[in-house]
């Protein structure tokens, strides 16, 4: 008897395990688990053609397939912004590496791209990217605005990207932090939202740190990333449970990593 109890108990704690690292593994699989709408999907893209500046045909392709991706998502946007206010947007995910802030970059790039007049803020005070992507000076930025250390405007610097605007992180500091949980970060949102048609906050993690939790007040709405084959259906229902309990909007999800069969990119539509 004891040790059938033994083995039952081996059972109960590999089939929990399991079930806590359970990895989304499809659209589908998503779309079985939760049903927030699925904005977009980003297909992978190889790591010889990610930086490839090549004009083979292949490497065209995917970066076509990349492109179309993402403009995808801008117009699902576009249209939730004709219908209600939508100028503040957050990306977040609810662990690292799930490709928020590749996803956060090329969305503005895209909403740039379209005419709007857009600023990019890099909320990921902690882990940085923007400043590195765009090859610009990471301060002055947010945590220099948070501190109320010089104005607001003198936080920004053009992009190489016409129609859009950067606030790269800042120098990151505990008053920075502290300054998350008073009213600077909105009075620093509600100027920005009279100069610009969209404002793209790329933010941190959602469960590691509470950044996001602090920031979600000043956005009208959220965009959470789930990277296939990374993200863990526990903890992105752990994610939506905090959006949902501080009141944020959850606007939908954007599937990242979706091979080529699933996504249905085919090279006649090239």
């Amino acid at each position: 008897g004891a040790s059938i109890i033994s083995l039952g108990l081996v059972i109960v704690i590999f089939t929990l395990i399991d079930l806590q690292l359970l990895r989304v593994n499809s659209l589908e699989h998503l779309k079985e688990e939760f049903s927030f709408p699925i904005l977009g999907t980003i297909p992978n893209l190889p790591g010889r053609f990610s930086h490839s500046q090549g004009t083979s045909n292949r490497a065209s392709y995917y970066q076509r397939a990349f492109t179309e991706s993402i403009d995808m998502t801008r117009t699902m946007l576009l249209d939730l912004q004709k219908k209600t206010t939508l100028k503040a947007i957050m990306l977040t995910s609810a662990m690292s590496s799930e490709g928020k802030s590749t996803l956060c970059c090329h969305l503005a790039i895209s909403f740039a791209r379209a005419g709007r007049r857009t600023l990019l803020i890099d909320g990921d005070m902690r882990s940085p990217t923007v400043h590195d992507v765009f090859q610009t000076d990471r301060s002055p930025g947010f945590c220099e605005a948070l501190r109320d250390e010089t104005s607001v405007s003198k936080c920004l610097t053009p992009s190489p990207v016409p129609n859009l605007d950067l606030m790269p992180a800042g120098k990151l500091d505990a008053n920075a932090l502290r300054s998350l949980a008073g009213d600077r970060p909105g009075v620093i949102m509600n100027e920005l939202r009279e100069a610009y048609d969209i404002i793209v906050l790329d933010s941190a993690p959602m469960l590691p740190v509470t950044d996001s939790l602090l920031l979600l007040p000043c956005v009208d709405g959220i965009i959470i990333s789930v990277r296939k084959d990374v993200s863990r259906i526990s903890k992105i229902r752990a994610c939506l449970g905090k959006i949902q309990m501080l009141g944020g909007r959850l606007l939908g999800g954007v599937v990242i990593g979706i091979d080529e069969g699933d996504y249905g990119y085919h090279s006649k539509y090239s």
